[in-house]
Protein backbone atom coordinates (compact mmCIF):
# COMPACT_ATOMS: atom_id res chain seq x y z
CA UNK A 1 0.00 0.00 0.00
CA UNK A 2 1.26 3.13 -0.92
CA UNK A 3 2.10 5.85 1.82
CA UNK A 4 -0.01 8.93 1.88
CA UNK A 5 3.05 11.18 1.71
CA UNK A 6 3.29 10.09 -1.60
CA UNK A 7 -0.27 11.24 -2.91
CA UNK A 8 -0.35 9.04 -5.10
CA UNK A 9 -3.90 10.09 -6.87
CA UNK A 10 -5.70 7.03 -8.84
CA UNK A 11 -8.00 9.30 -10.60
CA UNK A 12 -7.26 8.81 -14.49
CA UNK A 13 -6.38 12.49 -16.34
CA UNK A 14 -7.42 12.40 -20.30
CA UNK A 15 -5.75 14.73 -22.34
CA UNK A 16 -8.54 14.98 -24.77
CA UNK A 17 -11.20 12.06 -25.35
CA UNK A 18 -9.28 9.00 -25.42
CA UNK A 19 -6.83 8.99 -28.31
CA UNK A 20 -7.10 12.60 -29.80
CA UNK A 21 -5.07 12.95 -32.65
CA UNK A 22 -1.69 12.65 -32.44
CA UNK A 23 -1.18 14.49 -29.44
CA UNK A 24 -3.13 11.99 -27.08
CA UNK A 25 -2.15 11.09 -23.83
CA UNK A 26 -3.88 9.72 -20.14
CA UNK A 27 -2.17 9.77 -17.04
CA UNK A 28 -2.45 9.78 -13.55
CA UNK A 29 -2.15 12.77 -10.96
CA UNK A 30 0.70 14.94 -12.33
CA UNK A 31 2.44 15.08 -15.04
CA UNK A 32 0.26 14.81 -18.50
CA UNK A 33 2.91 14.55 -21.42
CA UNK A 34 1.47 14.39 -25.25
CA UNK A 35 2.91 14.71 -28.56
CA UNK A 36 2.13 17.70 -30.61
CA UNK A 37 -0.69 17.48 -33.15
CA UNK A 38 1.93 17.61 -36.64
CA UNK A 39 4.91 16.25 -35.19
CA UNK A 40 6.70 14.15 -36.55
CA UNK A 41 6.61 15.82 -40.16
CA UNK A 42 9.35 16.10 -43.36
CA UNK A 43 11.80 13.05 -43.95
CA UNK A 44 13.78 11.24 -41.30
CA UNK A 45 15.17 11.87 -39.03
CA UNK A 46 11.79 12.39 -37.49
CA UNK A 47 11.33 15.41 -35.04
CA UNK A 48 9.27 14.23 -31.90
CA UNK A 49 8.12 17.44 -30.36
CA UNK A 50 6.40 16.84 -26.70
CA UNK A 51 4.75 19.24 -24.04
CA UNK A 52 4.51 18.73 -20.49
CA UNK A 53 1.41 20.31 -18.77
CA UNK A 54 1.00 20.42 -14.84
CA UNK A 55 -2.38 20.52 -13.26
CA UNK A 56 -3.54 22.66 -10.70
CA UNK A 57 -3.01 22.26 -7.11
CA UNK A 58 0.63 21.21 -8.29
CA UNK A 59 4.13 22.53 -8.97
CA UNK A 60 7.44 21.94 -10.82
CA UNK A 61 10.32 22.04 -8.20
CA UNK A 62 14.10 21.39 -8.33
CA UNK A 63 14.62 18.10 -9.07
CA UNK A 64 11.25 17.39 -10.28
CA UNK A 65 11.06 15.06 -13.49
CA UNK A 66 9.43 12.83 -16.61
CA UNK A 67 10.75 10.16 -18.51
CA UNK A 68 9.56 8.89 -21.72
CA UNK A 69 10.49 4.93 -21.95
CA UNK A 70 11.35 3.10 -25.18
CA UNK A 71 12.08 6.02 -28.22
CA UNK A 72 13.44 3.67 -30.93
CA UNK A 73 15.57 4.74 -33.12
CA UNK A 74 16.76 7.63 -30.98
CA UNK A 75 19.35 9.93 -33.15
CA UNK A 76 22.31 10.31 -30.81
CA UNK A 77 22.24 14.05 -29.45
CA UNK A 78 18.97 15.16 -30.41
CA UNK A 79 17.04 15.38 -27.42
CA UNK A 80 16.75 19.47 -25.89
CA UNK A 81 14.10 20.95 -23.23
CA UNK A 82 13.32 24.51 -22.50
CA UNK A 83 14.92 26.82 -20.74
CA UNK A 84 15.66 25.21 -17.06
CA UNK A 85 15.50 21.69 -17.87
CA UNK A 86 18.31 18.98 -18.32
CA UNK A 87 17.62 16.32 -20.92
CA UNK A 88 19.46 13.16 -20.89
CA UNK A 89 19.18 9.35 -22.13
CA UNK A 90 19.13 6.43 -20.49
CA UNK A 91 18.16 3.05 -21.81
CA UNK A 92 17.16 1.36 -18.50
CA UNK A 93 15.32 3.92 -15.50
CA UNK A 94 13.59 2.95 -12.51
CA UNK A 95 10.00 4.05 -11.66
CA UNK A 96 8.62 6.22 -8.83
CA UNK A 97 7.37 5.21 -7.22
CA UNK A 98 8.86 1.89 -6.62
CA UNK A 99 5.92 -0.66 -6.77
CA UNK A 100 4.75 0.79 -10.35
CA UNK A 101 4.58 -1.54 -13.03
CA UNK A 102 5.01 -0.14 -16.46
CA UNK A 103 2.09 -1.23 -18.22
CA UNK A 104 4.02 -1.40 -21.84
CA UNK A 105 7.36 -2.54 -20.07
CA UNK A 106 10.93 -0.76 -20.43
CA UNK A 107 13.16 -3.07 -23.17
CA UNK A 108 16.80 -1.97 -21.59
CA UNK A 109 17.67 -2.02 -25.04
CA UNK A 110 16.06 1.18 -26.05
CA UNK A 111 16.97 4.80 -25.28
CA UNK A 112 14.43 6.15 -22.77
CA UNK A 113 13.87 10.03 -22.19
CA UNK A 114 14.72 12.24 -19.36
CA UNK A 115 13.85 16.04 -18.66
CA UNK A 116 14.52 16.98 -15.08
CA UNK A 117 13.74 20.39 -13.82
CA UNK A 118 16.99 22.23 -12.30
CA UNK A 119 16.04 25.44 -11.00
CA UNK A 120 15.25 27.23 -7.59
CA UNK A 121 12.16 29.21 -8.96
CA UNK A 122 9.09 27.41 -8.56
CA UNK A 123 6.41 26.65 -11.21
CA UNK A 124 2.82 26.54 -10.03
CA UNK A 125 0.06 24.68 -11.80
CA UNK A 126 -2.10 24.85 -13.85
CA UNK A 127 0.67 25.67 -16.89
CA UNK A 128 2.13 23.80 -19.86
CA UNK A 129 5.78 23.54 -21.06
CA UNK A 130 6.30 23.00 -24.74
CA UNK A 131 10.21 22.64 -26.34
CA UNK A 132 10.76 19.07 -25.41
CA UNK A 133 12.07 17.27 -28.64
CA UNK A 134 14.17 14.10 -29.44
CA UNK A 135 14.69 13.04 -33.01
CA UNK A 136 14.51 9.36 -34.19
CA UNK A 137 15.30 7.57 -37.13
CA UNK A 138 11.91 6.31 -37.54
CA UNK A 139 8.45 8.09 -38.06
CA UNK A 140 4.93 7.26 -36.12
CA UNK A 141 3.54 4.34 -37.55
CA UNK A 142 -0.09 4.53 -38.70
CA UNK A 143 -2.50 4.55 -35.60
CA UNK A 144 0.75 5.51 -33.38
CA UNK A 145 2.68 3.46 -31.16
CA UNK A 146 2.11 3.58 -27.35
CA UNK A 147 4.69 3.54 -24.51
CA UNK A 148 4.84 4.34 -20.97
CA UNK A 149 5.84 7.85 -19.13
CA UNK A 150 6.45 8.70 -15.79
CA UNK A 151 6.94 11.64 -13.61
CA UNK A 152 6.91 13.65 -10.29
CA UNK A 153 6.13 16.91 -9.71
CA UNK A 154 4.85 18.43 -6.04
CA UNK A 155 1.85 19.08 -4.23
CA UNK A 156 1.35 22.54 -3.89
CA UNK A 157 -2.08 22.88 -2.34
CA UNK A 158 -3.66 21.61 0.63
CA UNK A 159 -2.95 19.34 3.62
CA UNK A 160 0.40 17.38 2.11
CA UNK A 161 1.25 20.57 -0.16
CA UNK A 162 4.96 19.60 -0.70
CA UNK A 163 4.88 16.18 -1.24
CA UNK A 164 5.65 14.14 -4.22
CA UNK A 165 3.17 13.54 -6.68
CA UNK A 166 4.11 9.98 -8.53
CA UNK A 167 2.66 10.10 -12.10
CA UNK A 168 1.91 7.05 -15.03
CA UNK A 169 0.69 7.20 -18.14
CA UNK A 170 0.84 6.81 -21.64
CA UNK A 171 2.14 8.81 -24.42
CA UNK A 172 2.96 8.35 -28.57
CA UNK A 173 6.92 7.56 -29.58
CA UNK A 174 8.39 5.73 -32.92
CA UNK A 175 8.33 1.97 -33.15
CA UNK A 176 10.63 0.09 -35.51
CA UNK A 177 8.98 -0.16 -38.69
CA UNK A 178 6.83 -3.45 -38.99
CA UNK A 179 9.09 -6.43 -40.84
CA UNK A 180 6.35 -6.01 -43.93
CA UNK A 181 7.27 -2.85 -44.53
CA UNK A 182 11.05 -3.08 -44.63
CA UNK A 183 10.29 -6.44 -46.98
CA UNK A 184 8.35 -4.21 -49.22
CA UNK A 185 11.14 -1.08 -48.90
CA UNK A 186 13.30 -3.99 -49.71
CA UNK A 187 11.75 -5.17 -52.52
CA UNK A 188 11.60 -1.67 -53.80
CA UNK A 189 14.86 -1.18 -54.14
CA UNK A 190 15.12 -4.08 -56.14
CA UNK A 191 12.66 -3.58 -58.74
CA UNK A 192 14.01 -0.38 -59.51
CA UNK A 193 17.73 -1.70 -59.84
CA UNK A 194 16.33 -4.62 -62.07
CA UNK A 195 14.34 -1.71 -64.53
CA UNK A 196 17.70 0.37 -64.41
CA UNK A 197 19.28 -2.56 -65.66
CA UNK A 198 16.74 -3.56 -68.08
CA UNK A 199 16.87 -0.06 -69.44
CA UNK A 200 21.02 -0.05 -69.81
CA UNK A 201 20.79 -3.01 -71.57
CA UNK A 202 18.35 -2.03 -73.92
CA UNK A 203 20.81 0.96 -74.86
CA UNK A 204 23.37 -1.24 -75.53
CA UNK A 205 21.62 -3.32 -77.82
CA UNK A 206 19.93 -0.20 -79.94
Amino acid sequence: MMRLSRTWIVTAVLAGAGLLGAGASDARAGFTITLDVGSPTGSGPYTYNYTATIPDGDEIRNGDFFRIYDFYGYVSGSISAPSGWLPTVQNATSTPPPNVILSHGDDPNVPNLIFTYNPTVVVTGPTSISGFRAQSSFPLPPGGTIKDFVGRDTKSTGPTAGTPVDSIGDVRVPAVPEPTSVLSSGLGIILLSLGYAVRSCRKLLA
